[in-house]
């Protein structure tokens, strides 16, 4: 279920989301007990604002950040996880600063003393952070019309998702490609197993669109033009409310 301008897609091709800005603050813990919440963030739009930012970031993030190729990525990096900080922070009435995360085995992220689950996905300049009371995964992809697409999809596809790719017209099949491939890389995140799962991770499209097994639920977001980008979440039914990103103070 999706409201506030997120829709599914249909196979015909994306629908620019008309998501409503919005400062983190707005949200409590609270409500993660009814909704999900999808936050896009333009990575570069908020670039003048990165030395103000990077002081929500602790020292293993300032870290991983410092050794980024080029100032482009470093200030893309500190958006990003400033932007997720923010974020958590307003949803746990806590300082972005002062939280603290704990990597699992496979390597997803957790917030120490909060119940509150959440991903991150970036890339290319755009960001997606969502945020919920159950597990969840998002990833988000720039549509690449010359990616080797068939060579990855008999790779990490299942072959009845590689059949279904190989008979979509050449012109369709990149973004059906990272359609599929967003949606296996939500639920492996969302899972917390990690890409070497990813080729275990079926989807199957009907008329009620993306299906995932067991008790996941998947859905299929258009945040920017260009991108494929999905959520799977653990809470069937759950609507996700949308927002773009806009720094706190």
């Amino acid at each position: 279920m999706l409201s506030d301008g997120a829709r599914t897609r249909a196979l015909h091709g994306p629908h620019r989301a008309g998501w409503p800005t919005a400062e983190p603050a707005t949200i409590r813990m609270r409500a993660l007990d009814r909704q999900t919440y999808v936050w896009c963030i333009g990575l570069d739009d908020w670039s003048a604002e990165a030395d103000r930012l990077q002081r929500h970031l602790d020292d293993d993030e300032t870290a991983r950040a410092r050794v980024l190729a080029g100032d482009r990525e470093r200030v893309r990096f500190v958006v990003a996880h400033a932007a997720l900080r923010q974020i958590l922070g307003a949803c746990c009435g806590e300082s972005a600063d002062r939280l603290r995360f704990l990597r699992s085995s496979p390597g997803r992220p957790e917030l120490v003393g909060h119940r509150v689950r959440f991903n991150l996905s970036y890339g290319d300049g755009w960001a997606l952070v969502v945020v919920s009371g159950a597990a969840v995964g998002v990833d988000l992809e720039r549509i690449r019309p010359t990616f080797p697409v068939m060579r990855f999809a008999e790779r990490f596809f299942l072959p009845s998702e590689a059949e279904h790719l190989a008979r979509v017209p050449e012109p369709e099949r990149a973004e059906l490609f990272f359609r599929y491939w967003t949606i296996k890389e939500a639920l492996v995140k969302a899972r917390g197993t990690g890409l070497a799962d990813l080729s275990c991770a079926s989807v199957r499209y009907s008329s009620q669109g993306p299906q995932v097994p067991g008790f996941w639920t998947a859905a299929e977001l258009c945040p920017v033009p260009g991108y494929a980008a999905a959520v799977v979440q653990a809470r069937p039914g759950v609507s996700l409310r949308c927002r773009t990103w806009v720094p706190g103070r």
